[in-house]
């Protein structure tokens, strides 16, 4: 792997057939990168053959990380260095038996999503509990595999900059909601301050929960 300009990183393997390579710090902005995978004669399988070099080339776009602070109830989001946007919202209830706090740490978004079906069936919930729910959202952002997302949240928007009151996710008003999905991407970093729930390695892209000196030693 090459950038333009050149950026210090390293590979880890993250399962026996997978390897990823990130960075020592966060992508500079506008960073050009060629991915070279010369797999031609490597086995991938029984009797699965590679047959010739691959090349990949992308550029990285603005340097956005979010800030949730689950304790203050905000979004606050930075691009390039400026705060251009301080939005409320509401996450995981932690005052109420059984609690859903919001995991902290650092996420990345997964997918961008106009809407999507979510049913608490999925994670275990029965349908006559009374913290069941199925339901569509609105402009959400994938943020876990275990179903944590930021979305539009319209039935908590007179809690939101004040209180806790989701299973999980990060909610925010139906506008706030559409100008975060219209102004994010794949690939941009939320950061998860304040939440006494770690989040686990492996739920969602997770390299940056790692220090660059940990992540390097299976290099």
């Amino acid at each position: 792997m090459t950038s333009t300009p050149a950026v210090k990183g390293a590979w880890r393997w993250i399962t026996s057939s997978q390897a990823q390579w990130r960075p020592k710090d966060y992508w500079p902005a506008g960073t050009k990168v060629k991915v070279t995978a010369a797999v031609g004669g490597v086995e991938f399988s029984s009797g699965v053959w590679g047959r010739r070099t691959v090349t990949s080339t992308f550029s990285v776009g603005a340097r956005q990380i979010s800030t949730v602070d689950v304790a203050k109830h905000t979004l606050t989001v930075t691009r390039n260095g400026k705060v251009t946007k301080v939005i409320p919202v509401t996450t995981g209830m932690t005052n109420s038996k059984p609690t859903f706090p919001t995991r902290g740490g650092v996420k990345v978004i997964m997918s961008r999503e106009a809407s999507v079906r979510m049913d608490a069936a999925t994670t275990g919930t029965d349908p006559k509990d009374p913290n069941y729910y199925n339901l569509t959202v609105h402009w959400a952002l994938r943020l876990t595999y275990s179903g944590e997302f930021l979305h539009a949240a319209p039935w908590s928007v007179a809690q939101q900059g004040k209180a806790n009151v989701s299973h999980g996710c990060t909610g925010m008003s139906d506008a706030n909601a559409k100008w975060m999905y219209d102004h994010s991407h794949v690939g941009d970093v939320v950061k998860y301050v304040n939440s006494k729930r770690p989040l686990e390695w492996g739920n969602g892209y997770t390299a940056w929960n790692k220090s660059f000196a940990d992540w390097s030693k299976s290099a």
